[in-house]
């Protein structure tokens, strides 16, 4: 029990109201990162006042007449009993922040740190920036994404204080109270020393320290966080703070939220902070009012001197009475409230030692978001498909009454796929206008993370439900357009088919049941499958090709299985390679030519069929060791087109048939050959018919060989016969010879010659009309062979073989170029020969040159500089950009170089080197290169 040290007056002053209110007594606690309530029994002589007038008026509580006291807006009113003459009333006094606990919100802040958070939130309830200060020591980052959800302001602020570490105080005066934050012990102000003096029930002339005592209690001696950034998902984000304290007795936790290592370790230290900032606690009792929380006791005169320091007050809890106000007395009276206390003012404390920073603990948990919630896709306006790099979207929440719609509406969401990886992907971004299901990462509302779409009135599902319900759909639209893509499945029962569409060129891909769009009635379209467009289209396959109409039911043997197929080449190959056999012993064809012929068939063929079984271990087969395309049916292959079909071949060309072959030409048969043209018959026979027109055979620089081992029978209105020199009819050893000398027959037998008469009228000839064939012209060909990048190879060697089989052999000069003359006109073979730079030379690799280059080993100079020369890609991009890259050659063969000189050889030499490669005159660059600008090319180490 306290004993008063000297008569205390207690007064309210009220703000703008006239009153007659007497303080009876108070009791209150006020403590730091607490919000205080001051709770005054009151009475008045007027037993009906207007408690609605009270509330929220400023007042103060006035302690001693030196003006100290608490400051507050009656927060509460109420009245109590009435006497005679005086009538009881009670008030609560709180600070203006209180009120902030009775305004519940949703909402989201972007980019912005906790104190500018902070100050909106009480600048928005009128606490301006004179009834507040920051006093911090720490630079706090932008929070990306901040979201008070389902909590009062007040719980919002203390929340994020007590995430940052940062804890605020009161100082109070007569005409209000300021609210200062901080985050050190630099803010808390210094109060005057006041004397400990044991209680011994004795009256003191001063207030004093009447009882402290001191406790040491275990607490958490190191804190570890760890948190994790997608960004970089291969860095290990985690943050320590130890504090060498005894046992070792770690907090640990993840997330951190945080997502550097710097503040990963502030986080922790201030955490550690928190744990022990109370492992030494005071506890005190006085009678001085002017003890306050937030600020530094100066205790002085204790026993023990090692207390005798500064200490900060955690918490103060007052109370006073003055019963000398009551005149009569009033049934309810307060004595159980005050243990005895009868008169004068008390208090009792906690506090804490000046050197422990103090964190406020976490009584204000963050909310967790139970469950998913729903959102709508935003971005800027007009705008459909809104995301950035990594996929990521912004929503507008249905709770965001703030949000307007666009692409400042929230934080970049990141999207769930069910396949996401390296060079792995299953995209698809939700777009602007869509409603999406969003969950947070372990309930954290400041982590929303989209999994899923949904549909809604106006967005309904693309085909009409339930008549379509056997349809399953992934169907895209044109960005800023009307057309789409659509992969569509359908499993209506006995029809099962899929389709892969696209509107641009009506182009799909038709599988299974195939019918017209089932929600036009779906009539029945074929079955198998349809590839279609159209625009163009294009089947590729590097490793060959087959088309077939050989049945596999059930896909019974591997995709490239072509038994069939192959048999019938082996036998039409070998039909061909007895048909040449007979024809060279008839001597229709040369020696050599169907061999060659018959070669490449069989290559073909092995290239088609392969060889073995393969490896099946591996999922491979033997056909196909060539790229061939294959085109195979048992019943027969149709080509028709009302435009020209062209055949080439680029080898030999073989045509097979075990039947007819028929060829119907609706104008004329043109067929040239270059070297020659051999038709064998093997039996019955070889038929030239011309229904009308002439039949005309020429051999415009040889001879026409007629050879009939019976009868050659001409049949005609006339035959002529003409020789330009000479013409021998010879038979059965006779002969008739025609010449400008004359006639002369030649016969071993008699000579009979029948006509009605028989006159020689005198000399005379005929002479023969023979046109000039054609000569045959010259022809010029021009070889460029050249590297993929367009450059010259450079003294390469070539052969080229003509129309008539003349060989033409030379080199190329320094571009890869050569014009070769003299060759007959027709298709030409050309063979280039190797490339004779050296293979490690980078002018002979095309590709991207990486940077820096790495030397070759101990180079003299012109070999640096030529390599130099050959390493640079040939662009005229300017001095800058050529110059920017030879400047980051690595300096690793360098130090190989044993003497200065050779580094030191005339920049006249060295352009020199460079001039010397054909290529680079043509270049801007480099006809003007100065001996200086030649020195920029090499590295600053050699040069200098």
């Amino acid at each position: 029990m306290f004993a008063a040290a000297n008569q205390t007056h207690f007064s309210l002053h009220i703000d703008g109201l006239e009153h007659d209110f007497q303080v009876l007594a108070f009791n209150g606690t006020e403590a730091i990162s607490h919000a205080y309530a001051i709770d005054l029994e009151l009475v008045s002589e007027r037993p009906s006042l207007d408690l609605e007038r009270l509330l929220h008026k400023p007042a103060f509580l006035q302690l001693d007449d030196a003006g100290r006291g608490l400051h507050g807006l009656i927060y509460r009113a109420a009245q109590g009993e009435s006497g005679k003459r005086l009538t009881r009333y009670q008030v609560t006094l709180r600070p203006q922040l209180a009120y902030l606990d009775h305004r519940i919100n949703q909402r989201m802040f972007q980019h912005k740190t906790v104190p500018q958070i902070i100050a909106l939130v009480l600048e928005e309830h009128g606490i301006l920036a004179n009834a507040y200060q920051f006093q911090l020591g720490a630079q706090y980052p932008q929070r990306e994404y901040c979201v008070q959800y389902d909590e009062s302001n007040l719980h919002f602020i203390q929340r994020l204080c007590e995430e940052e570490g940062i804890h605020y105080h009161f100082r109070h005066r007569a005409d209000g109270h300021l609210l200062v934050f901080g985050d050190d012990q630099t803010v808390f102000p210094k109060l005057a020393p006041v004397s400990f003096q044991h209680d011994a029930g004795l009256v003191a002339d001063t207030p004093m320290i009447k009882g402290f005592a001191l406790r040491l209690e275990t607490r958490t001696s190191s804190v570890t966080r760890r948190d994790y950034d997608f960004k970089k998902p291969l860095i290990q984000l985690e943050g320590e703070a130890v504090s060498h304290a005894e046992p070792d007795l770690e907090d640990y936790d993840y997330p951190g939220r945080f997502l550097d290592r710097a503040r990963g370790k502030h986080l922790a230290t201030r955490a550690l902070e928190r744990h022990r900032s109370d492992f030494r606690q005071a506890e005190g009792r006085s009678d001085q009012p002017l003890l306050a929380s937030g600020h530094f006791l100066a205790l002085a005169s204790h026993p023990n001197a090692a207390w005798n320091d500064l200490w900060l007050l955690l918490a103060v809890h007052h109370q006073g009475r003055q019963p000398q106000v009551l005149e009569e007395v009033i049934t309810s009276d307060i004595d159980a409230k005050y243990d005895g206390f009868q008169q004068g003012y008390r208090n009792t404390f906690t506090a804490t030692p000046w050197d422990a920073p103090y964190r406020p603990p976490l009584r204000h948990p963050k909310p967790r978001v139970l469950g998913d919630q729903r959102a709508v896709v935003s971005g800027p306006a007009g705008e459909e498909i809104y995301c950035d790099e990594y996929g990521r979207i912004k929503v507008q929440f249905f709770w965001d009454r703030e949000g307007q719609a666009d692409d400042k509406s929230s934080v970049w969401l990141r999207v769930a796929s069910g396949w996401a990886g390296q060079g792995i992907a299953g995209l698809q971004l939700p777009r602007v206008g869509m409603e999406v299901l969003v969950s947070f990462l372990e309930g954290d509302p400041d982590q929303p993370l989209v999994t899923g779409c949904l549909y809604h009135g106006v967005n309904m599902p693309h085909y009409k439900l339930p008549d379509l319900k056997t349809l399953a759909t992934i169907k895209s639209k044109e960005y800023k357009g009307s057309r789409g893509n659509e992969l569509r499945i359908d499993d209506t029962t006995g029809e099962i088919s899929i389709a892969l569409r696209s509107d641009h060129g009506a182009s799909a891909l038709n599988l299974g049941y195939l019918t017209h769009p089932r929600p036009s009635g779906g009539a029945p379209r074929g079955e198998g499958f349809e590839l279609r467009t159209d625009r163009h289209g294009a089947v590729r396959a590097a490793g060959g090709l087959l088309i077939t109409t050989e049945p596999r039911p059930n896909e019974a043997r591997h995709h490239k299985d072509l038994p069939e197929t192959a048999e019938r080449l082996a036998t039409a190959s070998e039909q061909q390679d007895s048909l040449a056999e007979l024809a060279k012993q008839m001597q229709a064809q040369e020696p050599g030519d169907q061999d060659e012929v018959a070669k490449r068939l069989h290559e073909q063929h092995q290239g088609i069929l392969g060889s073995g079984p393969g490896d099946l271990s591996k999922n491979e087969f033997a056909e196909f060791t060539q790229p061939h395309l294959v085109l195979a049916s048992p019943a027969g292959i149709a080509l028709t087109t009302p435009g020209p079909n062209h055949i080439t071949s680029g080898s030999h060309l073989a045509l097979s048939s075990t039947g007819h072959t028929s060829l119907s030409i609706g104008k004329r048969l043109l067929a040239s050959a270059s070297q020659g043209m051999r038709l064998f018959v093997q039996s019955l026979g070889w038929k030239v018919v011309s229904a009308s027109g002439d039949i005309d055979m020429r051999a415009l620089k040889d001879s026409i060989n007629l050879l009939a081992k019976l009868d050659i029978t001409a049949n005609a209105d006339r035959i002529i016969l003409k020789a330009k020199t000479e013409l021998v009819v010879q038979g059965g050893g006779s002969a008739t010879t025609y010449n400008a000398s004359g006639i002369t027959h030649v016969t071993s037998g008699n000579y009979t010659a029948h006509a009605a008469q028989f006159a020689h009228i005198g000399a005379a000839s005929m002479a023969g009309t023979f046109p000039e064939p054609p000569k045959p012209g010259k022809g010029a060909l021009e070889l460029f062979n050249l590297y993929a990048n367009a450059k010259g190879i450079k003294a390469g060697d070539y052969e080229v073989t003509d129309a008539l089989g003349k060989v033409f052999k030379g080199s190329l000069d320094g571009q890869g170029f050569n014009a070769v003359s003299g060759a007959a006109p027709g298709p030409a073979w050309v063979k280039f020969g190797d490339d004779t730079n050296a293979p490690w030379t980078p002018s002979s690799y095309v590709g991207v040159i990486n940077w820096p280059l790495q030397l070759p080993d101990a180079p003299s100079m012109p070999t640096l500089v030529e390599y130099l020369a050959d390493s640079v890609p040939l662009a005229a991009d300017g001095e800058g950009g050529l110059f920017a890259k030879a400047k980051q050659l690595t300096s690793s063969g360098m130090s190989l170089l044993k003497s200065g000189q050779d580094a030191l050889q005339s920049t006249q030499q060295v352009q020199g080197a460079l001039a010397n490669r054909p290529s680079l005159p043509a270049l801007p660059e480099f006809k003007a290169l100065s001996p200086s600008a030649v020195t920029d090319l090499l590295p600053g180490e050699l040069i200098s």
